[in-house]
């Protein structure tokens, strides 16, 4: 997305963004910012998204912010504007890094030579299965704390993603 058009997409989010604000201040309609905040979550995900992809080359970055900013955001919504209610998070808190997971595996689709998003990708989606088994009580302390001692494995397989990451891309 060039400078302009950039420009021009931060200036329409202010101005709608403002006019909301205006109106739940007069009190006009049942609007007001503590429900729809979420959606600038989500439209500065989308502008990220956008500029990510049509960037060349592809910045998967971008990619990645933007889609985790768009998965949060709308959460966030099912909260502010819909049926969910915040203490749901003490359960589903796990879904954080599954949306990272998300995100990186896609970033990764938008560049493959970047082998540190699919291996953060991978971390991440193993982080929010073994966070959601354990939240609902399916694995017990001892794994949990198996986890605790060996996390900087974690470091280990992140680092390897980096270094395979520089001998794929020197091809």
């Amino acid at each position: 997305m060039n400078e302009r058009r950039r420009t021009a997409t931060w200036g329409v989010i202010l101005v709608l963004v403002g006019v909301v604000a205006l109106l739940g201040a007069l009190g006009i309609g049942n609007i007001s910012m503590q429900n729809l905040w979420p959606l600038l979550v989500m439209a500065g995900g989308v502008a990220m998204l956008v500029g990510g992809i049509t960037k060349q080359p592809r910045d998967t970055g971008n990619v990645w912010f933007g889609l985790l900013a768009i998965l949060c955001g709308a959460l966030f919504a099912s909260i502010t504007l819909g049926p969910g209610q915040w203490s749901d998070l003490r359960t589903f808190w796990p879904i954080f890094p599954l949306f990272g997971a998300v995100a990186w595996v896609i970033a990764w689709l938008f560049d493959t030579r970047q082998v540190s998003n699919i291996v953060a990708g991978v971390i991440a989606a193993a982080v929010a299965v073994i966070g959601y088994l354990y939240t609902v009580g399916r694995v017990g302390g001892g794994l949990v704390d198996s986890l605790a001692t060996y996390w900087p494995l974690i470091l280990v397989l992140l680092g390897a993603g980096l270094v395979a990451e520089f001998f794929v891309q020197r091809r």
